[in-house]
């Protein structure tokens, strides 16, 4: 009130508030976490060396934020300012500006522009703290991530590939190619693959890992990345003489996978080793008798005196109910030799009802 009562002390005192020029922002990180899987571990990209990289199921919708956490010794809030840059493109920033005011020791975030940011580019990008009464603070280190949105492609020859001679002495040719490998069961060999990583935008993180299995499809199986991944072919060992099918399946370093690829190729059997069992329904390494009995089960019987037959000499193989028709085995015609499933040591039951 200009016109009110005024008293004032016979020592007054001249006040001046000082402003300091904010701290350099720390820990700053993008939202989603960019990540690699060489090594498997999140990656912001700071340390001047690395890129992580934002691939299609790391939550990425086209939408980027860049934070940091500015702090000031003399201000109670203040802002942060952020920019980025393609590095396609140096000539100009992609985008930057100013966050929303925080309070001090507060995260600042800066939410990019989505049209911005595009599949195969890289970006650089780094904070800077402001009050807007003083000059900014140092930046950030610049940190760095990369933008992968498309899988890997993965392909495996097909029965129109024809290896060379040097290549059936340790390759698995496909099968239905007229070829045979040099390998035998029990004889590690290797299934040969091509893996690409496609860079829509010129640039990809590169394919980095593998996996494989036998049925049941990648049960028990891990990625071999970095140093483990097979550049040469898949390494594999089969333990069954005829037709194996192996699937694959490869990762970029974003962590997009491919497609399953599945490889079939026959693998001879070792002359040198023993002989394959053919009419073995119960697994035990012996051949079967095969016949229903009164009561319409399916059983296998054990060859008397077969030395490789293990206990029990009788098994049910089905129920009545199993049967086609569900009416029992009695009137059913069977058969049994060998296995319509890749790889298989135990013979497939081939079941017919008249009519």
């Amino acid at each position: 009130d200009k016109m009110a009562f005024k008293r004032l002390t016979y020592n007054p005192a001249v006040v001046v508030e000082y402003d300091r020029v904010p701290n350099t922002p720390t820990n700053p990180y993008a939202w989603p976490v960019p990540s690699t899987s060489v090594p498997w571990a999140e990656n912001q990209g700071c340390d001047g060396n690395s890129i992580g990289w934002l691939n299609s199921s790391s939550g990425f919708n086209g939408s980027v934020s860049l934070n940091a956490t500015v702090s000031s010794k003399a201000q109670s809030s203040l802002f942060g300012w952020a920019h980025i840059w393609d590095y396609a493109n140096l000539s100009a920033d992609v985008d930057s500006g100013y966050t929303a005011e925080v309070p001090n020791n507060g995260n600042a975030v800066f939410q990019v522009n989505p049209n911005v940011i595009k599949d195969g580019h890289v970006y650089g990008w780094g904070m800077m703290a402001s009050d807007k009464l003083v000059q900014m603070s140092a930046s950030t280190p610049v940190c760095r991530f990369g933008v992968d949105l498309t899988p890997p492609t993965l392909t495996v020859p097909d029965a129109n590939t024809v290896l060379s001679a040097a290549e059936l002495t340790d390759k698995f040719p496909p099968s239905g190619n007229g070829q045979v490998t040099k390998k035998h069961v029990g004889e590690q060999g290797l299934v040969p693959f091509t893996a690409t990583d496609p860079a829509p935008g010129g640039n990809a993180s590169g394919v980095a890992c593998a996996r494989w299995s036998f049925d049941p499809q990648f049960s028990g199986a891990g990625w071999a990345c970095g140093g483990d991944y097979p550049t040469n072919g898949i390494p594999v060992t089969p333990g069954r003489w005829g037709t194996n099918i192996l699937y694959l399946q490869v990762m970029d370093n974003a962590r997009n996978v491919s497609p399953v690829a599945s490889y079939s190729f026959y693998v001879p059997w070792n002359p040198d080793g023993p002989p394959p069992v053919f009419g073995d329904v119960t697994g035990d390494g012996a051949p079967d008798i095969l016949t229903p009995d009164q009561a319409g089960y399916l059983r296998a019987y054990n060859p008397p005196g077969n030395p490789n037959a293990k206990s029990p000499a009788v098994a049910t193989v089905a129920t009545p109910a199993d049967a086609p028709g569900g009416k029992g085995w009695t009137n059913i015609q069977l058969t049994h030799r060998g296995t319509l499933t890749g790889g298989n040591n135990i013979d497939d039951v081939i079941a017919h009802a008249p009519g």
